[in-house]
């Protein structure tokens, strides 16, 4: 019955230590562990079309601490065990998948002297977030294929949800969680349509997300005015939806089957992608803040032996503003990239350089929390854009 018998482990240990005018301050810890067993069961052949699937088990375990004056939540201990399935079945029309996932989360926080005198208590949480989804792949032709999913996830809140406490520096603004937030429940639901035919491929899709209780940080309206002068956030929960539209598409213009023949071995390619999200509170009508913007970007790729360039571009419109969220304008972000592939011994090595933001353009992110709270007072602008002009050489090798 067994086909297959995969174990994975891992561990981190991460510190960084911040400087105020070069004397060590705030010491950030974390550390972590995690093991995966999962067992693949042989292929079986049932009436309907072949069965194929996993069952698993996952543990892992995180340890934080901070230590100094810009702590903003207390050491914390979160352990987590799961099981899961994923079967699929193969007729003759085309696939349908069904996921099972059940999982036991606890959150252990110390006492913290904090911002929120409310939130001070050392806290142990428990939670059982259950998660299926059932999905499925038609072959309408040759060359067409629908796809669609639905499911029912639960999250189990993170740490910082629920006992940040705090100023935290990183991100200039006053952030609280809320011990008393429950597992995040949704359902989600995407259907697409695919098409390939030879070298070219597209892919639509339309998904729409309802979350019970949406977990956000979300601005209050208060002011650290004893401390930091900072906006105070808070991780709270609320009834939203999430609704986008996304499109992919590579297309050969020049090649072997492409539109246009070429006179050598070379081949252009051009990779396109947009996506859009709308989010939104359903209690108040107000735009959920720091979603991704509207985006459409394009690169033209030419490939001849071991020689690949590319050209790209994506623009990133104006995006929706959620409540005390900071304007940003639109932009356009272009790339340059090389490279040379060459075999060295028994391996393999690529030689490449490439140009982000050729134009060295200024642009603000519209999801970082920075672009909203970490104002210079002068210009009236965000002090963190996003990185301007930068020019890249490397070497990557596989051996």
């Amino acid at each position: 019955m067994i086909e297959r018998i995969h174990t994975q482990w891992g561990s981190t240990d991460y510190q960084h230590t911040e400087y105020d005018d070069g004397v060590a301050g705030t010491v950030f810890k974390k550390s972590g562990h995690g093991l995966r067993l999962s067992v693949q069961h042989r292929a079986w052949q049932s009436p309907m079309g072949k069965l194929e699937g996993v069952l698993g088990w996952q543990s892992s375990g995180s340890d934080f601490e901070a230590d100094g004056d810009e702590a903003f939540m207390p050491s914390t201990n979160t352990k987590e065990s799961a099981l899961y399935l994923v079967e699929e079945l193969s007729p003759t029309w085309g696939k349908f998948s069904l996921g099972l996932r059940a999982e036991q989360v606890k959150v252990k926080g110390d006492a913290f002297d904090g911002y929120d005198a409310a939130n001070e208590a050392a806290t142990s949480k428990r939670f059982t977030p259950f998660s299926v989804s059932i999905g499925s792949l038609v072959y309408l032709s040759p060359t067409f294929k629908l796809t669609g999913h639905l499911a029912r996830t639960q999250r189990a809140p993170k740490d910082y949800e629920l006992r940040a406490n705090g100023v935290h520096v990183a991100s200039s603004a006053v952030e609280v969680g809320t011990p008393t937030l429950a597992t995040e429940k949704a359902w989600q639901a995407d259907i697409g349509l695919g098409w390939a035919q030879g070298p070219h491929t597209a892919q639509l899709n339309y998904f729409q997300n309802r979350f019970d209780n949406y977990i956000g940080l979300i601005a209050t309206g208060d002011v650290d005015t004893a401390d930091s002068g900072y906006d105070v956030y808070q991780f709270t929960a609320a009834r939203a939806e999430f609704k986008g539209i996304e499109a992919v598409g590579d297309w050969r213009v020049i090649g072997q089957n492409g539109w246009l023949p070429s006179e050598g071995d070379a081949v252009w390619r051009m990779k396109w992608r947009a996506d859009a999200v709308r989010a939104t509170y359903l209690d108040s009508g107000q735009a959920v803040p720091r979603i991704p913007a509207a985006r459409l970007g394009t690169t033209l790729l030419r490939e001849s032996g071991p020689w690949r360039t590319s050209l790209g571009a994506e623009y990133n419109a104006k995006p929706r503003r959620g409540e005390n969220q900071a304007a940003s304008s639109a932009y356009t972000l272009w790339n340059v990239y090389m490279s040379y592939r060459q075999k060295i011994a028994s391996s393999q090595a690529i030689w490449f350089a490439r140009v982000d933001n050729l134009t060295d353009a200024l642009a603000y992110s519209a999801t970082s929390i920075l672009t909203t709270t970490a104002v210079d007072d002068t210009s009236s602008r965000p002090k963190a854009p996003l990185p301007g002009r930068s020019f890249k050489l490397g070497l990557q090798v596989s051996f």
